[in-house]
């Protein structure tokens, strides 16, 4: 009978440690870094990262995020297809589409002149949850008259947002045929400056600051089509500034770096 049991024993703790080197062959924890991955044997893998962001690896065929632990997971909000700025006249029309959205309460559109400072210009219902395309619009009635980036924020029902990709659109050149070029740019002693106009007309040419205070100001008789003229900077401190044509609101304002 003693025998027998410790026979018993020893095929107990054989089969433990058979089982102790499988699971380890097919399973690695790291507690340091909080990095799970599955081995060859799982059939899955993840990544837990600092901020809780859960990503399927190669064999599980998804992707989620989730915060804290696994079991917390929760889908991330949209599938965002596209987004698109053109110009439409005077005004930006921006339109974009989603494959798929879940738990998304509304799209937030917001411009920059330098893709750096953005702010809000219009807000868009969405669908909420829905796993078929939806197709979205929105108009800037008022773009600068020059470079302008869009992005879009999108905010789910709890509040969180992430962003799209950055696109752009030049109202430099608009419908109404007036234009305004300024180069080099940047600058450090003289830009030149090409205005093309569609009449012929006398016209102030100003320029300004970035906060809006003017620096200066010459007068330039406009012809109908593309006029040149130069302007002597190299007094000017380093910054942003901006030329504009005062007389009508038709031309477009451009800016410039000075160096």
């Amino acid at each position: 009978m003693g025998i027998f049991l410790y026979e018993l024993i020893i095929m107990i703790m054989k089969s433990l440690y058979i089982y102790i080197v499988l699971m380890a062959g097919s399973l690695t924890v790291s507690r340091a870094q909080n990095i799970y991955s599955g081995g060859r044997g799982s059939g899955f893998s993840f990544q837990q990262a600092g901020f809780g962001i859960y990503a399927g690896g190669s064999s599980s065929g998804f992707a989620f995020s989730g915060i804290g632990s696994p079991g917390n997971e929760v889908p991330l909000p949209i599938t965002l297809l596209n987004f698109d700025a053109q110009s439409h006249g005077r005004q930006v029309l921006l339109s974009w589409q989603t494959g798929m959205e879940s738990n998304n309460d509304h799209f937030e559109v917001e411009r920059s002149t330098d893709a750096a400072a953005f702010q809000f210009i219009a807000s868009v219902a969405s669908h909420g949850n829905s796993v078929t395309r939806q197709s979205y619009q929105a108009i800037d009635p008022n773009p600068y008259r020059a470079l302008n980036y869009y992005r879009l924020r999108q905010v789910d029902k709890d509040g969180n947002a992430q962003y799209s990709k950055i696109v752009s659109v030049d109202m430099s050149t608009n419908a109404t045929g007036y234009s305004i070029k300024v180069y080099p740019n940047p600058a450090s002693k003289t830009i030149s400056i090409d205005l093309t106009s569609p009449r012929g007309m006398s016209s102030m040419l100003s320029l300004y600051n970035a906060e809006g205070r003017l620096i200066a100001r010459r007068y330039c008789p406009l012809m109908t089509g593309l006029n040149q003229l130069t302007w002597d900077i190299s007094h000017l401190s380093a910054g942003i500034y901006y030329c504009k044509v005062e007389n009508t609101t038709d031309w477009p304002v451009i800016s410039f770096i000075k160096q």
